[in-house]
């Protein structure tokens, strides 16, 4: 089993998410979706390989979420058996700049 951990900035996206979903929608709709999203991410502490490389960057691995337009980004280490989710964008952005953003910026 590995250890599921997210870093700072996924935090951010998914309360960013949930504050939007509550606006546009409603906390119910809001609440399913974030839930839906948490348990999805739990589950890659089984398996976190089943999911494709990134074609953009390949030292990142994407989650397609098919009930929701969200793509979780994440990485694996091995040796520590931690999966650290890195990002979690809507398919409308700009995701690969987002991407090499978040890069730049956070991963000096």
């Amino acid at each position: 089993m590995y250890d599921v951990r997210y870093m700072d900035i996924a935090y951010e996206d998914l309360s960013i998410i949930g504050q939007y979903l509550e606006r546009e929608a409603d906390i119910e709709a809001s609440d399913k979706i974030v839930d839906y999203i948490t348990e999805s991410i739990s589950s890659l502490d089984e398996m976190p390989y089943r999911h494709p490389v990134y074609h953009a960057d390949p030292d990142f691995r994407k989650m397609i979420l098919p009930k929701t337009r969200y793509y979780v980004f994440y990485t694996v280490d091995e040796k520590k058996q931690l999966v650290r989710i890195h990002r979690i964008l809507h398919e409308s952005r700009n995701i690969e700049r987002e991407m090499l953003y978040y890069k730049a910026i956070y991963e000096k």
